[in-house]
């Protein structure tokens, strides 16, 4: 059985920010449509961490015990 939250909780997650999609494709458009609101340089720097986390992970060597 599933716990679903309780109608207050829900609201003050909406509240918070939070939000709830009815599906997949919902929550896909949602963020289509945030990306395209953004920047250039908002944009800019999203690109560039990504390009640092990149090479962090090229440089890292993982271990197996």
């Amino acid at each position: 059985m599933k716990n679903y939250p309780q109608n207050i909780d829900v609201q003050k997650a909406e509240e918070a920010g939070i939000r709830f999609y009815s599906s997949s494709e919902d929550q896909e458009l949602a963020y289509l449509k945030e990306a395209l609101k953004r920047t250039d340089e908002e944009k800019f720097f999203f690109l560039m961490n990504l390009m640092k986390m990149g090479q962090v992970m090229s440089k890292a060597k993982f271990i197996d015990k």
